[in-house]
């Protein structure tokens, strides 16, 4: 490259950097101020636009009712330092690029105010935008309108925070607001999800509590300080919009927490205990087969145990509506009842067909056997098989009368004709039969057994004083515990017991021994005292198997 052609490239160089130089000029310390201040107050509109947006919703239709003054409310705050970034960024060169940007985003953020305006009804404020000048000398910054006075840095921040708590109020009076649109058609109001109710009221107190502290910062700030009487009247509406919710949630909430409140049910913790106690008794339908006593029981006391379990559901059926723990409690409670109580009555309706042939077949089995034990002399039947068979069909008879009162008459006439017939027969083999007697086993080991022993001596000697006793015995291994609810005069009482049968052998005469049963029976409800009660009285004629020879007795 020649000298000469260096020369013009370096001046071409020179003249291009000092023409174009001065178009990207940067900003000075003041006006880099002046944009910063502009750039934090359009943050805030557009901070508080988004919210007024997103109360006035999507779309184009006008904005009315209730929802409207939360959308003005929140257009305020959205407004209020609009003019204000008006006037400082018109004071900047408008082909600065920082510039530029942030007015582009003040004429975004001022077309969005314009909208919100128009489906408010309201005709868009357009905020005087100055001419900007291509001087800076002629363009100072913007001095505040003459009746308002600018805030300092600290009172700035003071407004910041105003504004902040400001937004968080008008959303939580919203909150309520619509809780309470929502719950204003619903005719029965003990009806109404109480945790919504609780949700509105927390929403309420927790209102309050901010605009406590949006007051404390207002008292710091002058009346006519810049924003603050927006700032007042933004606090005026959405404390009014508390005090209108608060009117309606207030007494209903009061309502519902007391309807709620397991302290308002005093006897819940006993009613639940009754029902799932009534529940554990009908868990079983096999007690129709094992048991047939106890199973007439349950079934003479089932349709009470059904009332009370249709009570119990009434009585709580708020705390169920609320969904509340208590009610969660008494909804599986009542379940848990329901399908036992279900399954047992099925179970005892197949039971009520099947009974009157089981009874009839268990009478002609122990004609059966009587008729061979007095063709064969063969007596033991009737120390064992026979009486056990009919105790079998006495017992059936005892549910089936409790099933079908009407349908058992019939069977009641030919359980009492079989046996007496099977007396008559029984009586030709007496001799025999107490000759076949054996004295009855011993089975019972605990450590209480010397005390019932005594007990059950005392016991008879009150209806027989010069009786003989010449042994004692337990048939069973331990005691039968049973625990139950009894429905008597009109309530439930419970009942936890357990039995045990003590058989004394008392001298008859010089040649025989009676067997004299002796029932125990221990009261856990009423410090496990133990009572006695004979089977019998010295006078009652007694069938040929309680006879045996004293030989026997060892």
């Amino acid at each position: 490259m020649s000298r000469a052609t260096q020369c013009v490239l370096v001046f071409t160089s020179l003249f291009f950097l000092t023409s174009v130089t001065p178009l990207f000029a940067a900003l000075d310390g003041g006006q880099k101020q002046t944009l910063a201040t502009a750039e934090n107050g359009l943050k805030q509109i557009e901070a508080n636009l988004k919210l007024a947006q997103g109360a006035a919703g999507a779309g184009t239709a006008a904005i009315q009712g209730s929802r409207s003054r939360l959308v003005q409310s929140r257009l305020v705050m959205a407004k209020g330092p609009l003019a204000q970034v008006t006037e400082l960024l018109a004071t900047l060169p408008a082909d600065d690029a920082q510039v530029a940007a942030v007015k582009q985003r003040l004429d975004a953020v001022t077309a969005g105010v314009a909208a919100i305006e128009a489906r408010l009804g309201a005709a868009p404020a357009t905020a005087p935008v100055p001419a900007p000048s291509t001087n800076p000398a002629a363009n100072p910054p913007a001095a505040a309108p003459s009746s308002e006075v600018r805030l300092d840095y600290k009172q700035e921040q003071l407004a910041k925070d105003a504004r902040s708590y400001l937004a968080e109020i008008e959303g939580l009076a919203g909150g309520a607001a619509d809780v309470v649109k929502k719950i204003t058609p619903i005719q029965d109001q003990l009806t109404i999800d109480h945790r919504l109710v609780q949700s509105a009221a927390n929403s309420i107190a927790k209102g309050r509590q901010r605009a406590g502290l949006v007051q404390g910062r207002l008292e710091q700030l002058p009346k006519n300080g810049q924003g603050v009487a927006a700032l007042i009247t933004q606090l005026t509406e959405a404390t009014a919009s508390l005090d209108a919710s608060d009117k309606i949630i207030a007494p209903l909430y009061k309502k519902l927490s007391a309807l709620v409140d397991p302290g308002s049910y005093p006897a819940l913790e006993a009613d639940i205990k009754r029902v799932q106690e009534l529940a554990g008794m009908y868990r079983d339908p096999q007690v129709l087969t094992s048991n047939c006593e106890r199973a007439a029981a349950l079934v003479s006391q089932a349709p009470a145990a059904q009332a009370e379990a249709l009570r119990f559901a009434k009585a709580y059926a708020p705390l169920v509506q609320q969904q509340t723990p208590a009610g969660e409690r008494v909804q599986k409670m009542g379940q848990f009842f329901q399908e036992n109580y279900a399954a047992f009555s099925a179970a005892a309706a197949q039971r009520k067909l099947a009974l009157p042939a089981e009874i009839a077949a268990d009478l002609a089995k122990a004609n059966r056997m009587a008729e061979q034990a007095i063709a064969e002399q063969k007596p033991a039947f009737f120390g064992g098989g026979i009486p056990q068979i009919v105790a079998f069909a006495e017992e059936k008879l005892i549910l089936l009368t409790a099933l079908d009162p009407a349908g058992a008459t019939a069977m009641k006439a030919k359980v009492s004709a079989a046996k007496q017939q099977l007396k008559a027969r029984e009586a030709s083999l007496k001799d025999a039969i107490i000759t076949t007697n054996e004295l009855p086993p011993d089975r019972y080991a605990g450590s209480d057994k010397a005390a019932l022993t005594q007990l059950a001596i005392a016991t008879w000697k009150k209806t027989q004083p010069t009786a003989e006793i010449l042994a004692i015995r337990f048939p069973s291994q331990q005691w039968n515990r049973e625990t139950l609810l009894r429905w008597e005069n009109r309530a439930w009482h419970p009942i936890d017991r357990s039995r045990l049968q003590a058989q004394l052998i008392v001298k008859q005469d010089a040649k025989q021994a009676v067997i004299r049963p002796i029932n125990l029976s221990t009261n856990h409800l009423n410090n496990n005292q133990v009572t006695a009660m004979p089977m019998d009285g010295v006078a009652d004629e007694l069938p040929p198997q309680r006879y045996l020879l004293i030989d026997k007795v060892k």
